[in-house]
């Protein structure tokens, strides 16, 4: 219907002022009606951190899991800290191309990822705030990875295909190089607030986050209710289980939730 009005529209003769004036009050008293149509009230407003941008990347996953320990971390009355999104995924990046090796390329390489994969970094390797590792070492002021991730699976594609017939220790040196140079240096120690941290120690100490509490839902009509299931998604890349329960049940969590 929107197609033919608009044709309609488009084939109309240059009317009269007169008609000018009719066509703008008609239009005033359509935006008046929509405004009073389609009013929006507060039912629930939690506090939260800022909205991020994360660019030319698909880490949604990274920004939307840190986001969740952000407000976590609200949630246990400390004061949030704008939390690196980019450090989450560079080691993900890290662990991802390990994976794909041993399953000589038949994986799914890129910028996807899960929730669980934020946690699971949180867990082995910490977390640093946004400050000691904002990902922009190129010349970018936001996030910008065709480049780099092309770079890194051609040098990934070349260690599976083994044309030394033996794979060397080097490569995931040579791997991680690429990451400092698009990326920035994995910061082993920084400075924050006057006190300086490590990753693990700035997890524990400032954040506080046990990544033991949690439990990841997922929704599939192909497996059993309320049991433990291999999520089949290609970003899975470490073929980790959720839980999965009913729609209607993630959307009550969610609702309790808040």
């Amino acid at each position: 219907m929107k197609k033919l009005l608009i044709c309609a529209a488009l084939a109309l003769p240059v009317a009269a002022s007169a008609q000018d004036d009719l066509v703008k009050k008609v239009e005033n008293n359509k935006s008046d009606s929509a405004k009073k149509n389609f009013g929006f009230v507060d039912v629930i407003n939690i506090e939260k951190t800022d909205v991020k941008n994360q660019g030319s990347s698909g880490t949604c996953w990274s920004y939307s899991s840190n986001s969740f320990l952000e407000s976590e971390m609200i949630k246990m009355g400390k004061k949030p800290v704008d939390l690196a999104e980019i450090f989450t995924a560079r080691k993900v990046y890290e662990e991802k191309a390990e994976n794909y090796v041993r399953m000589h390329g038949h994986l799914a390489w890129g910028d996807g990822g899960e929730f669980h994969d934020a946690m699971n970094i949180y867990k082995k390797y910490g977390i640093v705030p946004q400050e000691a590792y904002t990902g922009l070492n190129y010349g970018t002021t936001k996030n910008k990875f065709g480049e780099m991730q092309g770079i890194l699976k051609g040098m990934l594609d070349v260690v599976v295909k083994n044309p030394n017939g033996k794979i060397t220790p080097n490569w995931k040196k040579a791997f991680n190089a690429v990451l400092d140079v698009y990326l920035g240096e994995d910061p082993k120690k920084f400075t924050w607030k006057g006190k300086e941290y490590t990753p693990r120690s700035f997890a524990d100490q400032v954040v506080g986050i046990d990544p033991n509490n949690y439990v990841e839902l997922g929704s599939v009509t192909t497996h059993p209710y309320y049991k433990e299931m291999l999520f089949m998604v290609p970003d899975n890349w470490n073929f980790q289980n959720v839980y999965n329960i009913k729609m209607n049940d993630i959307t009550a969590c969610i609702d309790n939730a808040l």
